[in-house]
């Protein structure tokens, strides 16, 4: 992974030294530091160092005379406009340490040309998709509870919420402003190294779980392609940070959905044992087997069956081989979603998802 290499200009003291301390830390394998209390010093590194990015306070602003190439510079400031008169990228100095240092990387990833390509797969990560063509049997709750399960299981997992509608935070809370449109902006644009600018958008939560922050707008959702999707889930598994990447999605037809599937190393389809549901899930899986006639690919082999919310008066299993089962969960009552999901992660039923394929 490229090592970024980062100065700072700032008079406080106090101030730098804590945020140099957090990055050499937490960021100390991706960030290296050089931190500057007056400007004529900066101005001196500057003129005979090459660094991705300077980011300083406004009695450092004259020091931009100093860089060459395309280095990023902006300002840091204390909310009171600095950095504004100038047209640069500001950047409000008290914050979460982690939201901040992740604004530098996003605008440093722009300066570095290398953009990742998706074409390695050596140390491609496991990708599983979560989908259901019945409403509210939970899926999103599912897939929160495989990515804390994995994790237990030391891997390093990120949730992709990729609904028309997604919402995370009933289930994960971490800090940051980037999301999901911002990276596949990004990828889109080939602008920056692709790891640096995924990194900068992911959130991390509490759990440890990574994961992206949805599209603001649903519209921004739907305008994504089916290649530029193919394009993304591809490059963030290929992207050797991330163990297994677990996506969310509405189940559907369009082609969109079938990337998806054809990206995936398992397919979860999730029921609660209803009738209209199991009636509703039989109807996907014959679109996807004709799917899987008709464009000679296997698919249903890798499709998978769980059931969530199963009550032995409302719910009966599917009577049919394909889809595997692989097993259920009750209905859980008078919990947060939170508590429901660290209930689901301590049992087996995942276990058959934590093997990696052998590639």
């Amino acid at each position: 992974m490229i090592k970024l290499k980062i100065a700072l200009g700032s008079t406080d003291e106090k101030y730098a030294n804590r945020l140099a301390d957090y990055i050499s830390l937490h960021y100390g394998d991706r960030i290296e530091l050089y931190f500057f209390g007056r400007t004529d010093l900066l101005a001196d590194f500057l003129e005979k160092n090459r660094v991705n990015g300077v980011f300083v306070e406004a009695d450092f602003l004259s020091v931009q005379e100093a860089l060459s190439g395309n280095t990023v510079f902006a300002c840091l400031s204390d909310g009171m406009g600095a950095g504004e008169d100038q047209k640069l990228p500001v950047l409000m100095k008290y914050q979460h340490a982690d939201a901040l240092i992740k604004e530098m990387m996003s605008l440093c990833s722009e300066q570095i040309s290398q953009l990742h390509t998706g074409s390695r797969t050596e140390g491609r990560g496991s990708v599983l998709l979560f989908e259901s063509p019945a409403g509210g049997v939970g899926t999103t709750t599912l897939a929160c509870a495989c990515a804390y399960y994995l994790q237990h299981q030391g891997q390093k997992v990120l949730y992709l919420n990729l609904e028309r509608f997604g919402a995370t935070e009933s289930f994960l809370g971490g800090d940051g402003k980037a999301d999901l449109g911002d990276l596949l902006y990004a990828l889109k644009a080939k602008r920056g190294n692709f790891a640096i600018k995924l990194e900068s958008v992911v959130r991390q939560d509490i759990s440890g779980i990574s994961y992206v922050e949805p599209c603001r707008h649903a519209a921004d959702t739907e305008s994504i392609s089916a290649k530029d999707m193919e394009v993304l889930v591809r490059a963030v598994a290929e992207s050797g940070m991330y163990d297994s990447v677990i996506m969310d999605r509405n189940s559907g037809v369009a082609d969109t959905d079938y990337v998806l599937r054809n990206c995936a190393d398992s397919v979860i389809l999730i029921s609660d044992g209803t009738q209209t549901a199991n009636g509703k899930i039989q109807k996907l899986c014959e679109a996807l087997y004709l799917y899987e006639k008709n464009e000679d690919i296997v698919l249903m082999p890798k499709v998978k069956l769980l059931y969530n919310r199963f009550g032995s008066r409302t719910g009966c299993r599917l009577d049919q081989d394909q889809p595997e089962t692989l097993g259920g969960f009750p209905r859980y009552e008078n919990m947060t979603e939170r508590t429901i999901i660290e209930q689901m992660a301590e049992k087996e039923v995942f276990s058959g998802l934590c093997q990696r394929e052998n590639r």
